[in-house]
């Protein structure tokens, strides 16, 4: 549900539902369950991406190194992806670049898994770096390929599974 800023809302919660608020634009990344950082779960990372209504345009830098030197950042040891996305009533678009400087993680067979919200109906097209992929209805049951992309009508939400293997991308999802 959307609620509209800078107004107050008297909300029936429960202490089994919370409710959590995200602005318009922002990028929520989630990673499976892990209980210490000596196990943490870098090969599959969700992204929540939640777009406004109106033309507008939004970044998210995403730090990460390995967790275990205090020295990284002075030795250049870590990465940031830059999340900038582009919304309009036709389109979204949205830009990753990493920078890894001497990060040299184990980057092989790691996936993020997009979830792009508050779609009130089946995009017409998708594409990544041009190139046009197929979404399912999220009834239907595909294997996952090398990129699997689902929409479900219930949520208004597109999931996009894909590798991520690459330092520069581009998604366009048209409206």
């Amino acid at each position: 549900q959307r609620y509209e800023g800078e107004k107050d809302y008297q909300l029936k919660i429960s202490i089994d539902e919370i409710p959590a608020f995200v602005k318009a634009g922002a990028f929520i990344p989630r990673l499976n369950d892990f209980q210490s950082t000596d196990h943490y779960p870098d090969q599959q990372l969700m992204m929540h991406y939640y777009p406004t209504l109106d033309t507008d345009s939004s970044s998210y830098s995403f730090f990460e190194d390995d967790g275990k030197d205090a020295q990284n950042l002075a030795h250049m040891n870590y990465q940031v992806t830059v999340f900038d996305a582009l919304t309009s009533p036709e389109r979204i678009i949205i830009k990753v670049h990493r920078d890894r400087n001497k990060y040299r993680q184990n980057q092989q067979d790691r996936r993020i898994i997009w979830h792009i919200h508050h779609l009130d109906h089946f995009p017409k097209a998708v594409t990544l770096n041009g190139k046009r992929i197929f979404v399912y209805n999220s009834l239907q049951k595909p294997a996952i390929k090398n990129i699997d992309a689902k929409y479900n009508e219930e949520t208004q939400e597109l999931m996009i599974n894909m590798p991520w293997d690459q330092d520069l991308f581009e998604i366009e999802i048209e409206k």
